[in-house]
């Protein structure tokens, strides 16, 4: 009985609607963390790769939409690993897989003709709101640094 319901609620979670939408796309879309954090805790981790009919997983939709709290929310609560931790001291890995412009053969998403990073989204569609944000300022500053500057300092 319990196994069911375990399957049962992987199944209703990972259900898209006719543009592709998953329970996770529209709890980003309506700006429900706590309805984030709920699918997370029930086999949700799988519906956060999933593309909508415009290419986008729940990630990406937040960087879209301009919503720089639900970005971080996700980022910092549902796509990072404690990869060691002392007391409350920690050191973490936050997965760039949906965060950076780089394309990996390994990811499916990568592999998508509509798949965009967070960051790609974020500069081609110029979103004003994660103008000062530290981790998409960090990210241009390295990107610029280690590819574009070259190109322009000639």
């Amino acid at each position: 009985m319990a196994r069911s319901a375990t399957l049962a609620g992987r199944l209703l979670v990972g259900l898209q609607d006719t543009r592709g939408n998953t329970a996770l796309h529209m709890a980003v879309q309506y700006d429900q963390k706590r309805s984030v954090d709920w699918i997370m805790a029930h086999h949700g981790h799988e519906s956060l790769n999933m593309l909508n009919a415009d290419g986008m997983t729940p990630f990406t939709l937040a960087a879209h939409r301009g919503n720089v709290s639900m970005f971080h929310h996700i980022l910092n609560k549902h796509m990072k690993t404690v990869v060691w931790q002392y007391g409350s001291t920690q050191r973490v890995k936050l997965s760039l897989q949906q965060v950076d412009s780089y394309r990996t053969t390994t990811s499916s998403l990568h592999g998508h003709p509509k798949w965009q990073s967070a960051f790609e989204i974020i500069i081609r569609q110029e979103i004003a709101a994660f103008a000062r944000d530290p981790i998409v300022t960090h990210l241009l500053e390295d990107k610029w640094a280690k590819f574009a500057r070259r190109k322009y300092e000639r």
